[in-house]
């Protein structure tokens, strides 16, 4: 990654960014990857590793903390601090609210890695982050918050119209990860009640069978989950998309990038009517938001009986989520950053 991330670039004050990754999986790719890339495309000089050398702290002008798991990780930032480096911690997630179904809450339920944490974001002289939710309990351990939301990268999400709705087979679709087991829970007994109502309706889930405690059902299949680079092509098996989240704080700071995601592709989706969806989801108009068992099944069935509302509902979400590119606000980033072109 530190190759492909590398550029030529002038010697401007602040022309050069290093990212401390933690992965490549979605964290690290909305967070780092995809404005990375995009600041490389304007001429600055973008590393991303998972390794902070001394040499990496001297070349670069600013230097983004996305491991925050060490005691380690506070010495670097502050010898950051020390060189004269504008140093920022990266933090999307409410890592003090971990709901004990998430894997991460083995390591970040413990009162010492959420010291770490707070010491880290307390450490750097920049806090970013996706929501301003979460903004809000940041700025209670640095003041210097910036939001900057997650956004889709240029290329590789290439869909200049809806998807295709079918009227003799719908799939109902949910991709997720372990971390979000609760959310799906929401939604078991809609998705089986639906399942009986309607024999031409199936439901996809992106992952293992021991995902869900979904009783078994001849019409729910599970989809290997796919590297980032292959997540928008599984997602184009869905006709309506469902963003169940269960309301807790840990949820309440999470960003709309689900819905985004969905909504690139032109899939109607339906989504809870918590924080993260309460800007972006028009109730009727580009989404649906449920607040109840009642709502889900209300809402997923009207989306499954009219075939010319799933299209219609398709059409404004993509034409909502075709603003949400990197290209048309990296401009938030080098603010941030303080970035002088090359």
């Amino acid at each position: 990654m530190t190759d492909e991330a590398d550029m030529m670039a002038g010697d401007e004050t602040r022309s050069r960014v290093f990212y401390l990754v933690n992965d490549y999986w979605a964290c690290g790719w909305y967070r780092c990857y995809v404005p990375g890339v995009a600041l490389k495309s304007l001429g600055y000089k973008v590393v991303l590793d998972r390794e902070l050398r001394p040499e990496d702290v001297e070349a670069a002008d600013v230097v983004v903390f996305q491991q925050l798991s060490m005691p380690a990780h506070i010495e670097m930032i502050r010898a950051s601090n020390d060189l004269g480096k504008l140093t920022v911690v990266e933090i999307d997630d409410d890592l003090w609210n971990l709901v004990p179904t998430n894997p991460g809450h083995l390591h970040w339920g413990k009162a010492e890695a959420k010291r770490i944490a707070r010491e880290c974001v307390a450490a750097a002289q920049l806090v970013t982050t996706p929501t301003h939710a979460l903004a809000e309990k940041l700025r209670t351990m640095n003041p210097n918050v910036r939001v900057l939301p997650n956004m889709l990268p240029t290329t590789g999400w290439d869909y200049p119209e809806p998807k295709a709705q079918r009227e003799d087979a719908i799939t109902i679709g949910w991709a997720g990860s372990y971390s979000h087991l609760g959310d799906l829970r929401v939604v078991n007994e809609v998705l089986l009640q639906l399942l009986d109502h309607y024999p031409h309706v199936e439901v996809a889930i992106v992952g293992k069978p021991d995902f869900t405690d979904l009783d078994e059902h001849e019409r729910i299949r599970f989809i290997e989950p796919t590297d980032i680079n292959g997540y928008p092509k599984l997602l184009e098996q869905f006709d309506i998309g469902l963003i169940p989240l269960a309301d807790n704080l840990f949820n309440r700071a999470k960003s709309d990038l689900k819905f985004v995601e969905y909504s690139r592709i032109g899939i109607p989706s339906v989504a809870s009517k918590l924080e993260p969806y309460l800007r972006t989801v028009k109730h009727g108009e580009n989404g649906f938001l449920a607040s109840s068992p009642k709502d889900w099944l209300k809402h997923v069935t009207r989306l499954i009986e009219d075939v010319e509302l799933r299209r219609s509902i398709g059409a404004a979400a993509q034409a909502y989520a075709k603003t949400r590119t990197i290209d048309t606000v990296i401009d938030r980033w080098e603010r941030a950053y303080g970035l002088t072109r090359p």
